[in-house]
């Protein structure tokens, strides 16, 4: 289809062949024969804009030394960057907020009723959180991270429960040009097409300079993008949370629902960086100090993320009932699923991840340096702005303040409950260590 031909071309409603249109189409794609694909009606607008082309032209993909070439970078340049940047500038990006344009554009109302409720599935909480998770022993965001092993992060104090809550935080310099943190995934994986709910009940999160945490969801078991990932929760330096979906499926939110970026299938080579909703977005430093409940809840008819803060946390997520069909008031982001386009197999199982990143791709690409002393560019760590800054003793105080988790619990609820299948996710079954491929590489976007 002609969303994927490589180019953003403007958004057209079907129609026959007009021979201009085809004239110019065919010089675009320097072609012989003119095709005049029908487009969906739904192609998002925001996807549309010229502006942005230049931008997002390339990603932080790589491939094997083998098949790299002048034209086909080891390492693409990280549209992140770009993308943090344009957003940055006044009147540039393709992040729309809800709240600017009203509430209408995130609330489900009226969508699919759920006349089942939900039961408790699976829990981490108490001192042995920890247990229900595998740590990560190689990192994929080309940052400033020294990943640590279970039992080290215990020995050094990144990791600790009991007393009701879970403490995950960044520890001191390590390697060269690198601080020592951890990322965890679920031993745990549900299916998106039997639904679930994962709520994440917090005290505070990660936040400041250089910092990029996150709640997500994602499937290890096939090569990335095709079993799915849904950023939750997600956030850079002062930039705000950004709710997306990626899957290697010709899919689509339902654009008669909500608006945004609404083409889920993500390759950054053919820039398409996947459907993120038009969504109510705030800082870290917002939800940190706004400490409440993280919900999401994932069907085959939709994504909804929330955020519930402390003192309205209704009954039936404190009864372990939760009703997410009553949580429209709370709503960030609503992801309703196009049924033309969004099979089941839209997305593998999913395992929960916590990280709490340093620079790379998207902290260190728009992170905001003196270009006197450094230079903004990841690939060059000893004289990168942020990963100077991150991995120096002028960054103990605010790292040892602000960058930390501190959970109460993280649970999931599903249709049957307690009699709800769950599958060993792959980061489980290879030790923390992430399925390997020519083309394989983490969005977080």
């Amino acid at each position: 289809p002609a969303r994927d031909i490589g180019f953003r071309i403007p958004y057209f409603s079907p129609f026959p062949r007009h021979p201009q249109f085809c004239d110019w189409l065919s010089s675009m794609l320097r072609v012989r024969s003119c095709l005049v694909a029908v487009l969906y009606t739904l192609a998002p607008a925001a996807q549309d804009d010229a502006g942005l082309q230049g931008a997002f032209t390339i990603d932080d993909q790589c491939v094997d030394e083998e098949v790299a070439s002048d034209s086909l970078p080891r390492c693409a340049l990280s549209a992140l960057q770009h993308r943090g940047r344009l957003v940055a500038a006044p009147g540039g990006g393709e992040e729309t907020s809800a709240e600017e344009n009203g509430p209408g554009h995130v609330t489900s109302a009226g969508t699919e009723a759920n006349a089942t409720g939900y039961s408790k599935n699976w829990e981490a909480s108490g001192a042995s959180f920890f247990d229900q998770f595998v740590f990560m022993r190689v990192g994929e965001m080309h940052g400033a991270n020294q990943l640590l092993d279970k039992a080290a992060a215990v020995e050094e104090g990144l990791v600790s429960s009991g007393g009701g809550n879970a403490i995950m935080r960044v520890g001191k310099p390590g390697e060269p040009n690198k601080r020592k943190t951890v990322n965890i995934h679920t031993k745990a994986a549900w299916l998106p097409s039997r639904s679930f709910v994962a709520i994440l009940k917090y005290k505070h999160l990660p936040f400041g300079p250089g910092v990029w945490p996150g709640f997500w969801s994602m499937n290890s078991d096939q090569v990335w993008p095709a079993g799915g990932e849904l950023d939750i929760l997600e956030y850079a330096n002062n930039e705000p949370n950004r709710v997306s979906f990626h899957t290697g499926k010709d899919c689509f939110l339902d654009g008669s629902k909500t608006s945004g970026s609404l083409a889920c299938k993500t390759d950054y080579f053919q820039n398409n960086f996947g459907c993120r909703p038009s969504q109510r977005q705030h800082s870290g430093a917002y939800y940190s100090g706004t400490p409440g409940v993280i919900a999401m809840e994932w069907t085959p008819e939709h994504i909804k993320v929330f955020h519930i803060p402390e003192a309205e946390i209704p009954a039936d997520i404190n009864s372990e009932s939760p009703r997410p069909e009553t949580w429209d008031r709370w709503t960030l982001a609503y992801l309703p699923f196009d049924a033309r386009s969004c099979g089941s197999d839209v997305a593998g199982q999913q395992e929960l991840v916590l990280s709490i990143g340093l620079c790379g791709d998207w902290a260190g690409g728009t992170f905001q340096g003196n270009s006197g002393s450094c230079k903004v560019d990841i690939w060059d760590p000893p004289n990168d702005c942020c990963t100077q800054y991150a991995t120096s003793s002028a960054a103990d105080d605010a790292l040892q303040d602000h960058a930390f988790f501190d959970i109460s619990y993280m649970k999931v609820f599903t249709r049957e409950g307690a009699g709800t299948p769950v599958g060993t996710s792959g980061s489980a079954r290879r030790n923390g260590i992430p399925l390997q491929s020519a083309f394989r590489v983490e969005s977080y976007i």
